[in-house]
């Protein structure tokens, strides 16, 4: 049973006071409020509209018997005051008056739920939170946050420090490494380090020796092992490549260049006459030539 069907059957009963069932239309007619049947039962007793057995009865759906009236609140007479004022006038009784509604829930039906426990109406109280006292001092009315700030900014200055140093010292020490395999003969090692070192730090101070020491290592890794053909390849490859680069510096290497270029060339010519084939003689030869004019008597290098 709907709260409009069942507003139907208090209208039917007759014995309801119209103002009543208005407030309780007004509730049910509410889209944004749900009224429950139990509810309005509720508020019916308590107003004595209905008894319980009443309420109880519309609660199954069936018609009461509206034989028997439901009890009347007491009304509480009010003593009659005498024009002398004596110490009772301060306890003056005053009348039973209804309680002003809630104007969220006028009818006070919110807390209302099944009838239980003898046909008495459960309501729901709230109890309010305690949040404690409020500490309504001003908290920047200490010396503490601006202690606080000053550690932050000196720490964070010792840090600026630290990054500083590290940084600028880090690719120092990845050029010695790379140096230091140089020196040593570990030529491939070298050119790793090398070019770790230029892609970390393309501005650094020994930027321009790197790349020289690079070139070498290249050459020297090959050469230093009698690959005297792959020497002069990679001559022909990285040579005209590192002078184009505009930190390049030719006077670095070109005394070591003055010495495995030409040797290559002859190595690699007495290992190609050692072929008696014309044909293959004629390209071998071919290819000594061009290894000659391009980097042997070129001047630049």
């Amino acid at each position: 049973m709907t709260p409009k069907d069942l507003l139907q059957k208090l209208e039917s009963l007759g014995s309801i006071e119209s103002k009543v069932l208005r407030k309780i239309r007004i509730q049910i007619e509410d889209p944004e409020r749900t009224v429950k049947n139990s509810a309005v039962l509720s508020y019916l007793v308590r107003k004595g509209q209905l008894t319980e057995d009443q309420a109880r009865q519309l609660m199954k759906g069936e018609v009461p018997v509206i034989d028997e009236q439901p009890t009347a609140p007491a009304e509480v007479v009010k003593p009659r005051r005498s024009n002398r004022k004596t110490v009772e006038d301060v306890a003056e009784v005053h009348p039973v008056e209804d309680v002003e509604m809630d104007p969220v829930d006028p009818m006070g039906l919110g807390g209302v739920d099944e009838f239980s426990n003898g046909g008495a109406a459960q309501t729901q109280r709230v109890k309010p939170t305690f949040i404690g006292k409020k500490d309504k001092r001003d908290q920047w009315n200490s010396r503490w946050p601006y202690i606080g700030f000053g550690l932050l900014g000196f720490l964070m200055m010792v840090g600026m420090f630290l990054w500083f140093t590290v940084s600028s010292m880090q690719p120092e020490a990845m050029y010695n490494n790379a140096r230091d395999h140089y020196d040593n003969g570990s030529y491939q090692a070298a050119i790793k380090a090398y070019d770790e070192y230029i892609e970390a730090a393309p501005r650094h101070k020994f930027i321009v020796e790197a790349k020289a020491r690079r070139v070498q290592s290249l050459l020297r890794d090959s050469y230093e092992s009698s690959q005297w053909q792959e020497t002069l390849d990679r001559a022909a490859a990285q040579l005209p490549i590192y002078a184009e680069d505009e930190d390049a510096d030719m006077d670095k290497i070109r005394d070591d260049l003055g010495v495995m270029l030409p040797k290559s060339l002859s190595e690699l010519t007495t290992n190609m006459l050692k072929n008696t084939e014309v044909k293959a003689m004629q390209e071998n030869l071919g290819k000594a030539n061009t290894y000659r004019q391009v980097l042997v008597d070129d001047v630049f290098y």
